[in-house]
């Protein structure tokens, strides 16, 4: 059977109360959710970074924009 340790004491599974294994799945069921959610976030924001190089593409670069307002550009 599976052991379960946690900090210094360790316990066969097979011997641990129903509450005890019930928590000890919602514990797992928390950590795996974790995970996921950690991954989805991982996803999204690699995902986030050719959205933000095609907005900054789109963008005039600011001799576009000083010459799309007419602005004279002084050089001292």
């Amino acid at each position: 059977m599976s052991t379960l340790k946690i900090d210094d004491s360790a316990d066969n599974l097979g011997n641990l109360s129903g509450e005890a294994k019930s928590i000890l799945n919602m514990f797992k069921l928390t950590e795996q959710e974790s995970l996921r959610r950690q991954l989805q976030l991982t996803i999204a924001r690699t995902a986030r970074n050719p959205h933000g190089q095609a907005i900054r593409a789109q963008l005039p670069t600011p001799l576009e924009a000083v010459q799309a307002h007419g602005e004279a550009i002084k050089v001292s």
